[in-house]
């Protein structure tokens, strides 16, 4: 059987936060949202000392390409439609796992 694992890594622009508590808030909301949808796991990975910079590494791991675009799309679409975010560079990985 053939696998694949897709890694997004978002770097995301958090105009309204005035403060690393601000950010912490809206990283929290958006990770916990999203966790609840889909099976997946983020990782708050950059700008940790920044109140209005972030960067998101989020994985998943699919049986087939469709699956894999599906929760690509997903995941554009989620965060590209939460006021309080801009994302500012979306790449895409995927890797195959098995023969």
């Amino acid at each position: 059987m053939v696998l694949v694992a897709v890694v997004l890594d978002l770097e995301i622009f958090l105009p309204y936060s005035r403060s690393l508590k601000d950010k912490r808030s809206i990283i929290k909301s958006l990770i916990e949202r999203a966790k609840s949808r889909n099976n997946l796991s983020i990782l708050e990975a950059d700008y940790n000392d920044l109140w209005q910079r972030s960067r998101l590494i989020i994985s998943s791991v699919a049986r087939d390409a469709g699956s894999c675009d599906k929760f690509i799309d997903g995941m554009r679409s989620y965060f590209s439609t939460k006021e309080d975010i801009m994302v500012t560079n979306f790449k895409i990985h995927l890797y195959q796992i098995g023969e």
